[in-house]
């Protein structure tokens, strides 16, 4: 009988994930993972469990599906998320703090405006009239006499008199008609009519009869900023938002030059920038706030930037911003254009310096700036700009950063409603993270841990949640790390499962391994792995053989003796006779980290096998 013959494998699956045909050395089957779930590589280059995101939040029955990391001027912060139609502040408790789950309508008179101002509506007999249809219904008739509505207060109570289902308010200095119902049915529908002269038109300061926003019981895709201590969130299809940071009162924005609402804002350069107003038909157009004013658009500096001529490979559509090293970014759906600021950073005397064609952005939210590099999650992957190439190169070369594991990223992104798609980024284990909560997968991509040449890309790893995916992520300025989930608003610390819908197991498998010569028969004997674990842990050793999807196991458990000081090895006894097979682990996380330091599987020789 033929010795046993044994395999080792040091730091299994130190390279992260493999899907592709890229396997730079002969070690590639122990390096590598065809599955690594919920797993990190820890700075010694060891697979380990990832942290659990613990819940904050108490007593909150919705699912987070946003956040932001709000920055005050005194120093604190905010963190804000949202859900079914309610931006919420806070960790522990969820605050409301504006809630558009009403439909609504904005008659823009210019902001400013209190119940004292004056509407401008002459002193006398004259009928002013206007029709608002409240949840789909028949339009109702607004009819008052100009004596009876000299001043907001007035005019209010004169508007309330004459409609039911939905009341008049003023809101941020405006006017706001708002649906009493809430949900996708909650609506307002403002016309003029009625037989009498235009009641809005005639306003002092009217602006507009802004596009009205559809009551929700969702559409929590909000894009957020902050300037000059202000909150801004844009959403298509709900009105840009500015909220004062101390009371989260809604402030009037002055001058809105589009005409529904924009999907993507950014503060950057002291001002901003907002794109993407696809439902008014304007797709194509970037416009800046007055510098450090978010709240003004036609006043000062502000001003706008056409790219429909200057897209690559004819027309294209903005999806996303990004600012870095002076320059903006604007990510089309099939390409990338850059535009540099000159000295005197005067938005409007910016130029196209770059354009990258046949690679756009097909999420907004998986934009991330890390250390000046710029990461986005395109049609055929994850890639990255690099830094170098936007400052001192006019042919800025995208790196795919998901080149390992290209094929799944193509097929999970596919399935996934691209605007629910969210990333983010933890600074003390520089992780970028990229979600798909219909696939309940998140991506995590260690950005330092770039692996040799000439693969050079980061090592990744996949995570999930049973019955909870992640939604959203943000970090706050002391690296706390959080994200959006059921319940609230969860919290990157330790390895407690909460529970039910919160728990987690570590998998892993390694790839396919021929024990150096494919054509010999192996009869599978024993294995032996090392793992940090703690006494009393459970798991399920687990190997495939010969390209079959059919899974063998043995379960374990973590001696006492063996694990007294955290650290120890556990043996089992296998079977099956191959010519490859595939090795992997599982173990439940339930309070302790877990870590692989190494497997060795045992085999006796057989016989040369003919395929």
């Amino acid at each position: 009988m033929s010795a046993l013959r044994g395999i080792s494998f040091f730091k299994p699956g130190s390279y992260g994930l493999s899907s592709q045909d890229l396997i730079a050395s002969n070690d590639g089957p122990k390096l590598f993972s065809s599955q690594a779930s919920n797993l990190v590589i820890d700075a010694t280059g060891k697979l380990c469990s990832r942290e659990d995101f613990v819940l904050q939040t108490a007593g909150f029955s919705g699912t987070s599906k946003q956040t932001y990391i709000h920055r005050n001027n005194d120093g604190t912060e905010t963190l804000l998320s949202a859900a079914a139609g309610v931006v919420y502040s806070g960790i522990v408790a969820l605050t409301s703090r504006f809630d558009y789950r009403s439909g609504s309508q904005i008659v823009d008179v210019g902001g400013s405006r209190t119940g004292a101002t004056s509407t401008g509506l002459s002193n006398s007999a004259t009928t002013y009239t206007y029709t608002v249809a409240v949840d789909g219904g028949a339009p109702q008739t607004i009819s008052l006499l100009g004596s009876a509505a000299q001043t907001y207060t007035n005019l209010i109570s004169e508007i309330n008199a004459d409609i039911t289902g939905a009341t008049a308010s003023l809101i941020g200095g405006n006017l706001v008609f708002t649906s009493s119902s809430t949900g996708a049915s909650s609506s307002i529908s403002l016309a003029s009519g009625g037989g009498g002269s235009n009641l809005l038109t005639t306003l002092t300061g009217f602006v507009a009869v802004r596009t009205a926003t559809a009551g929700t019981a969702a559409a929590e895709n909000w894009q957020f900023a902050t300037l000059t201590s202000h909150i801004f969130a844009a959403q298509a299809g709900q009105a840009f938002v500015c909220l004062n940071e101390s009371t989260f009162a809604v402030v009037s924005i002055v001058g809105q030059p589009w005409t529904s609402s924009p999907n993507c804002v950014i503060a950057a350069d002291g001002r901003l920038w907002a794109a993407d107003d696809a439902a008014g038909s304007n797709s194509y157009t970037v416009w800046w706030s007055n510098l450090l004013d978010g709240t003004a658009w036609n006043t000062g500096d502000a001003g706008s930037l056409d790219v429909r001529n200057v897209w690559p490979a004819g027309q294209d559509s903005i999806v996303a911003l990004a600012f870095m090293s002076g320059r903006l970014l604007i990510f089309g759906r099939h390409s990338i254009l850059l535009y540099t600021l000159d000295s005197t950073h005067n938005p409007a005397a910016m130029t196209l310096t770059d354009v990258i064609s046949g690679k756009g952005c097909s999420a907004r939210d998986s934009v991330q700036i890390i250390d000046g590099d710029v990461y986005f999650l395109s049609d055929d992957g994850v890639y990255k700009i690099p830094k170098l190439a936007q400052t001192i190169s006019l042919l800025p070369v995208p790196v795919k950063i998901s080149k390992m594991v290209a094929d799944d990223v193509i097929s999970t992104f596919a399935s996934e409603t691209l605007t629910a798609v969210r990333s983010g980024y933890y600074p003390k284990q520089r992780f970028y993270v990229l979600s798909a909560p219909v696939a309940n997968k998140t991506y995590c991509f260690h950005v330092d841990r770039v692996l040799p040449d000439p693969i050079a890309v980061p090592a990744v790893t996949t995570w999930t949640n049973t019955g909870n995916p992640f939604r959203a992520f943000a970090v706050d300025k002391d690296g706390n790390w959080y994200t959006a989930m059921a319940s609230g608003i969860g919290k990157y610390s330790g390895y407690t499962s909460d529970g039910g819908n919160s728990t987690y197991t570590v998998d892993w498998y390694g790839l396919w391994d021929d024990f150096a010569d494919e054509t010999k028969l192996k009869h599978l004997k024993n294995f032996a792995m090392t793992l940090e674990a703690t006494s009393g842990q459970t798991g399920t050793f687990k190997w495939k053989t010969d390209y079959s999807s059919t899974a063998n196991s043995v379960s374990f458990t973590c001696s006492a003796g063996e694990f007294s000081d955290g650290i120890g090895t556990v043996t089992g006894a296998i079977g099956r006779s191959c010519s490859v097979a595939m090795f992997g682990f599982s173990m439940p996380v339930s309070g302790n980290k877990i870590t692989l330091d190494a497997m060795r599987v045992y085999a006796q020789p057989g016989a040369t096998k003919i395929r």
